[in-house]
């Protein structure tokens, strides 16, 4: 009976550290993946993403061929794209709390301003994100116990932030 217990709890530990090497190891397509999903619905448009490159140790995260398309009824390809987004953060400071972000670069922007009826591309795309903000702060609001205290949240500074 020991052993039988040992050899389970061995295969737990064994399965449990492969599926974290595993996650470890497809952080990238992951993270791209998660972009790909979850952004198109808060900002209303079409999302497309060439890649990601994710540090976790080393506090360093790449976006690699970032387009966000057009909403409806503007003529141009994309509103925003962008060769490549790099950011390196101070690891040591996420437990504390001011978070330290070294660096934000943003290499070979393309930024396309166009008017129609109903506002610039840009106007409408700033509508639909506060419209998603403003549904999930809501919808969070209700779900939240009112006996939970709320804190100061964390700050964050950003020592250089580079458009080349």
């Amino acid at each position: 009976m020991g052993k039988t217990v040992l050899v389970v709890v061995l295969v737990i530990v064994l399965g449990g550290a492969g599926a974290a090497w595993w996650l470890y190891r497809s952080l990238d397509r992951v993270v791209a993946s998660a972009i790909r999903t979850y952004v198109p619905p808060i900002v209303g448009v079409n999302v497309q993403l060439d890649g990601a490159r994710i540090q976790p140790a080393e506090g360093l995260a790449s976006l690699h061929g970032l387009v966000l398309g057009n909403p409806e009824g503007f003529q141009t390809p994309h509103a925003f794209a962008v060769q490549q987004i790099r950011m390196q953060l101070d690891v040591a400071t996420l437990t504390q709390n001011l978070i330290v972000v070294r660096e934000i670069r943003i290499e070979q922007p393309e930024v396309t301003y166009e008017y129609a009826s109903g506002g610039s591309n840009l106007q409408v795309i700033q509508r639909q994100v506060e419209a998603y903000i403003a549904a999930a702060s809501s919808s969070a609001s209700h779900a939240k116990d009112p006996a939970d205290g709320q804190g100061p949240g964390k700050k964050l500074t950003i020592d250089h932030f580079i458009v080349q």
